[in-house]
């Protein structure tokens, strides 16, 4: 081999992990670690995805949910052709779950995100939607 060769795929590599590490250390210090590392968070007043770029986040309300779906892996390759998907997936083709919104907020009508543990999540997300359509049918 060129010894040429050998020092690019070097620099390459050093250049990689650095963007790596340097990627997370900045999301960590924004205080979105675990949000980039889970792909959605759910909280008391909506559900936290990562942003642009992983940079900010957007808490989307449960009341903005219509339904959730917890994808296979031939649904969720059949996600992929979809032009109206935001796709939130730190983990491929690994328990996603397809969140369609009432009110698209932007151009696009689903999420889809990869949370940890999948079936747990989307039981939680229902849960938390019922009690939302229940407290806001009472009021």
């Amino acid at each position: 081999m060129n010894a040429g060769l050998i020092i690019a795929l070097i620099i390459i590599m050093i250049v990689s992990c650095v963007t790596v590490y340097a990627f997370r250390w900045i999301t960590h210090k924004l205080g979105i670690g675990n949000l980039v590392e889970e792909g959605a968070v759910l909280k008391e007043e909506g559900f936290e995805v990562p942003g642009f770029m992983f940079l900010h986040k957007k808490v989307i309300s449960y009341s903005d949910i219509k339904s959730v779906e917890l994808l296979s892996n031939f649904g969720s390759i059949l996600f992929l052709f979809n032009m109206s998907v935001l796709w939130i997936c730190p983990r491929l083709c690994v328990g996603m779950v397809a969140i369609e919104l009432k009110s698209p907020p932007q151009f696009y009508k689903y999420l889809v995100v990869a949370p940890k543990n999948a079936p747990a999540f989307v039981e939680q997300l229902q849960r938390r939607i019922k009690q939302v359509e229940l407290s806001s049918g009472t009021s």
